[in-house]
């Protein structure tokens, strides 16, 4: 491993990190950029994309040092130092520049039992919550049609909480095309909409279709004329009045809530920070999957410490309303065997309400 030691923010050396919130500056490159120490170690541990460099704190570098290989420059510099070179307030100490290949082709994710097929998914946010439950759910692919938001965009690579990363996923031209070949895969294609007769757990009380592509629109729109006509069937998500399957405003959200009081939730400063129904009781914290942790309220710490059975346990600090709840949340990055059913998952304490 070779280590840098960068003091001046305008080294060339790191041209790939400079103004990261300008984006014609990075229209068009042939890379991406990962921030934070749990994504920058999924892409270096767990993705099939290869980083080019690393860009971190000394901090930073101590916790993901086992994880650094050889042949991957690693920059060294202050917090300050980092700030001034991605041009805004960043405090998560770790970023990562990986290559970025050219899009596989539709047919390479033709083999998988579950697809997740986006139309018109243009929000950042909307495309990373989408491989976040792809991750979560195992499944074997995402396709996205002409217009949709870059899932390597580095917004979309942190909600997804580096689903991107690790999802395998094809951009297609054609989307007509495209929804054939889905369909001569041998998919059933399902598509979800706000005024389907049917809902989905009618669909999952008959016998599941052996392999599913699970078509989702944009919101505001939802799916257009091609793809409800590409669709075997169509399905909703029954709501609470005024909600629909794909969440037309805000107040979907808040609807749907009510159908879920009994599901576990980890709420501060009046933000909802988890809820899962997959959740893992150890010693009597709740652990939820971190596909059901919201990332926006995490901000990675320096904090380490040592449990004899589970291993060593990484911190988060919960940031809501720009309030700060230090070391609130924890995870184990590597728990031992007798621990491993946590892999995986985050929990909460210090006045974080576990609910449900």
């Amino acid at each position: 491993m070779r280590v840098e030691e960068i003091q001046d923010v305008r080294d060339p050396r790191l041209a790939d990190y400079r103004d990261l919130k300008n984006g014609a500056l990075r229209a068009g490159r042939d890379y991406f950029i990962a921030e934070s120490r749990q994504i920058v170690r999924t892409l270096l541990t767990d993705s099939p994309f290869r980083a080019r460099s690393v860009l971190l704190t000394r901090a930073a570098l101590e916790d993901l040092r086992d994880d650094l290989g050889d042949g991957v420059p690693v920059y060294v510099a202050r917090e300050d130092t980092i700030r001034g070179v991605v041009g805004f307030d960043f405090h998560r100490g770790c970023l990562a520049a990986g290559e970025r290949p050219a899009d596989p082709p539709l047919d390479a994710l033709l083999g998988a039992r579950v697809l997740l097929v986006c139309e018109r998914m243009t929000n950042p946010d909307n495309v990373g919550a989408v491989f976040r439950s792809a991750m979560a759910f195992g499944a074997g692919g995402v396709v996205l049609s002409p217009g949709s938001a870059d899932p390597l965009y580095r917004k979309a690579i942190r909600v997804s909480m580096g689903g991107t990363l690790r999802v395998p996923f094809a951009r297609v031209d054609g989307w007509a095309a495209a929804l054939a070949a889905i369909r001569a895969a041998g998919f059933t294609i399902v598509a979800l909409v706000p005024d389907a007769a049917r809902d989905i757990a009618e669909l999952a009380a008959d016998r599941a279709p052996d392999r599913v592509a699970l078509l989702v629109g944009a919101e505001g729109d939802g799916l257009g004329p091609i793809a409800r006509a590409a669709a075997h069937v169509e399905v909703g998500i029954r709501m609470a009045p005024g909600a629909d399957s794909q969440r037309r405003d805000r107040g979907g959200d808040r609807a749907a809530q009510t159908r879920r009081v009994n599901m576990p939730r980890a709420i501060w400063n009046g933000a909802v920070l988890a809820e899962s129904e997959r959740c893992v009781v150890v010693e009597g914290n709740q652990y939820f999957p971190a596909a059901a942790v919201k990332p926006e309220h995490l901000r990675p710490s320096a904090t380490h410490t040592t449990c004899p059975w589970k291993g060593i346990a990484s911190y988060y600090d919960v940031v809501v309303n720009g309030e700060v709840n230090r070391d609130a949340a924890w995870y184990y990055p590597e728990p031992k065997d007798a621990a491993r059913n946590i892999a995986g998952h985050v929990a909460f304490w210090r006045g974080v309400k576990v609910e449900g």
